[in-house]
C-alpha cells in the first residue's frame, strides 16, 4: 500500500530545495505525503531501493544537478531500464 503519494529522489547538492519542495506540496495539501530520499552518494546506484521507492508513490520527481558523474553513463542507463522499461 502507497504511504505517500510523492517520492522525490535528490542527486548531487539540491537537498535544501527537495525539502522546500516538500514542505510546499504537503502545504497545498496535507493529505499528501511527501518522501525525500537523497541519494548524493549513492553510487553505485541501489536499484533495489529506487524500484521499491518507485513502487510505493504514485509519482517520482529526481533532482539532480547538471555535472559529470551523477547519474549520467552507466547508472543513468540502469535507472531508466529500471523505471521506463521494467515499469
Amino acid at each position: 500500500m502507497r504511504q505517500d503519494h510523492v517520492a522525490i529522489l535528490s542527486f548531487g547538492t539540491h537537498l535544501s530545495e527537495s525539502l522546500k519542495a516538500t514542505d510546499k506540496l504537503e502545504a497545498l495539501d496535507p493529505a499528501r505525503g511527501v518522501t525525500v530520499a537523497d541519494a548524493r552518494f549513492m553510487k553505485p546506484l541501489d536499484t533495489v531501493l529506487l524500484k521499491r521507492i518507485a513502487a510505493d508513490h504514485l509519482v517520482l520527481m529526481i533532482v539532480e544537478e547538471e555535472s559529470i558523474g551523477e547519474i549520467e553513463g552507466r547508472d543513468g542507463d540502469r535507472l531508466e531500464h529500471h523505471f521506463f522499461i521494467s515499469g
